[in-house]
């Protein structure tokens, strides 16, 4: 799986979870505005930004990859399935332009939160 996303240019990333109406998920989550999704960082945003591929994230409203990364800056969001063929082909077809945010996104991953950052800043005094 590490090896593909190595060598994808693109990764299409999401931090949400599909809610399949469960009523725990109604009460704790009563306030979201589209309750078909609830919040759920997911491991392969990482996993994409160590690969250094171009991360294209689903909007939600919760924003759960900006807690990591920046938009426009690290990764480009999309909205819809239109939105996201899109941009699929202008970064395939102008791909030079857009190696900048795979760069930002893994050197914001390497400065910040990889397991010495972890050591260092939850187990290092233990």
């Amino acid at each position: 799986k590490i090896q593909l996303n190595a060598n994808s240019k693109i990764s299409v990333v999401h931090n949400c979870l599909f809610n399949q109406t469960n009523i725990q998920f109604e009460k704790v989550f009563k306030n979201i505005k589209d309750s078909r999704f609830i919040p759920q960082p997911k491991g392969r945003t990482l996993e994409a930004a160590a690969c250094k591929s171009i991360m294209l994230c689903h909007f939600e409203e919760f924003r759960c990859v900006e807690w990591y990364f920046e938009p426009d800056k690290d990764f480009i969001y999309w909205y819809n399935t239109d939105d996201l063929e899109e941009k699929i082909h202008e970064i395939l077809n102008n791909y030079e332009k857009y190696t900048y945010l795979a760069d930002n996104a893994f050197n914001k991953l390497i400065n910040n939160w990889t397991t010495h950052h972890f050591f260092e800043k939850y187990l290092k005094n233990l």
